[in-house]
C-alpha cells in the first residue's frame, strides 16, 4: 500500500534532472544539492526492492551519478582529507556564505550510505569504492587528539584546511564503516517471489541465493566471524521442517533466549524465526 501511494511521487521525481531542495532551511530551493541526490537514491532503491521493477533501479543509478560532481576526486598531499570530500551545494547560505570549496562531510556520508545500498545491485561504476573514499575523507577530518578527539567538523576549508568549530560525534562514520566491513547496523531484507506471492527474508547477516519453488524455500546466510543471529521469514505458513546445512533443527519456543540452532513459528503474524549460531555461509 505504501508503495502504491508513493509511486506517483517517484514518477514526478523522474521529471527532474538536477538534485535540489534538500536543505532549504538555509539554501535557496534551486541550488544543486548532494543531499537531494542521496535522498533520491534511497527512495528509488526502496521502490526497486519492493516492486522488483528495473526502472526504479535505473533511476537510482541515474541519481547516484548526479551526485558525483559534488565529490572531490583528486589528491593533495597537504590536505589528506580532500580526496572524497563532499561539496554540499553549489551555492550559498542565504546568498552570502558560499559553500564552494567548503566540504560538509555529513552530506557526503549520507550520499556514501546510499551508494553502499546501491552497490550490490549495480556495477556500472565502482560505487562501493567511491563510498569508501568519502568515508576515508571523514576519518581524515576527525581530530586526532585534544578535547575534540575523534570528533569532526561541520565543514572544513578545501583552501586552507580551516575547521568549523561546530563538531559532530563519529556516528555516521561508524555506520558507513560497519557497512564496508559487512557488519550492518540495520537488518537487510531480501524479497523472493513476485506479485502477491512473495516472501521477505530479513537478517543482519548477508542473505544470498534465495530460491522459492515447489521444493520449498532455500537460501544462504552469512554472518561475520564470531557473530550469529536470527533470520525472519514472512509471511508464511507453518513449515514442515527447517534444515541448516542439510540437517534438521528443532523447534524452540524460547528461540531468542537460546544459543542453540532452531526455529519458532508465530501463527498470529505468519513469521518464521530461524536462529543461526555460527558465521557462514550456512545453507537454510
Amino acid at each position: 500500500e505504501v508503495y502504491r501511494q508513493m509511486a506517483p511521487t517517484l514518477e514526478v521525481m523522474g521529471r527532474f534532472r538536477a538534485p535540489r531542495a534538500a536543505q532549504v532551511w538555509e539554501v535557496p530551493v534551486h541550488t544543486p544539492d548532494v543531499l537531494a541526490a542521496a535522498d533520491a537514491v534511497d527512495a528509488f532503491l526502496e521502490a526497486y526492492w519492493i516492486s522488483g521493477q528495473q526502472r526504479w533501479l535505473d533511476a537510482a543509478v541515474e541519481w547516484a551519478r548526479r551526485g558525483l560532481p559534488f565529490i572531490y576526486l583528486w589528491e593533495d598531499s597537504e590536505k589528506p582529507f580532500l580526496l572524497g570530500a563532499s561539496i554540499p551545494v553549489f551555492g550559498a547560505t542565504w546568498h552570502r556564505g558560499s559553500w564552494f570549496g567548503r566540504p560538509v562531510q555529513w552530506n557526503g556520508l549520507r550520499y556514501a550510505a546510499a551508494l553502499l545500498k546501491l552497490a550490490p545491485h549495480d556495477q556500472t561504476l565502482p560505487w562501493r569504492k567511491l563510498a569508501a573514499l568519502i568515508v576515508h575523507s571523514a576519518v581524515h577530518q576527525q581530530a586526532p587528539d585534544g578535547p575534540d578527539v575523534a570528533l569532526w567538523p561541520d565543514n572544513i576549508s578545501a583552501i586552507d584546511s580551516q575547521r568549523c568549530p561546530w563538531v559532530f560525534a563519529p556516528r555516521q562514520i561508524i555506520s558507513c564503516i560497519g557497512e564496508l566491513m559487512d557488519r550492518p547496523e540495520e537488518p537487510r531484507t531480501v524479497i523472493v517471489g513476485q506479485g502477491d506471492r512473495r516472501l521477505h527474508l530479513t537478517a543482519t547477516g548477508r542473505i544470498g541465493q534465495p530460491v522459492w519453488d515447489r521444493n520449498g524455500l532455500q537460501f544462504t546466510i552469512t554472518y561475520p566471524a564470531g557473530e550469529q543471529g536470527v533470520v525472519l521469514v514472512s509471511p508464511m505458513g507453518r513449515p514442515e521442517e527447517v534444515r541448516l546445512d542439510g540437517q534438521p533443527v528443532p523447534e524452540r519456543r524460547q528461540l531468542e533466549e537460546s544459543e542453540e540452532p532452531g526455529w519458532r513459528y508465530d501463527a498470529g503474524y505468519a513469521y518464521l524465526c530461524i536462529r543461526i549460531v555460527r558465521s557462514g555461509p550456512v545453507q537454510v
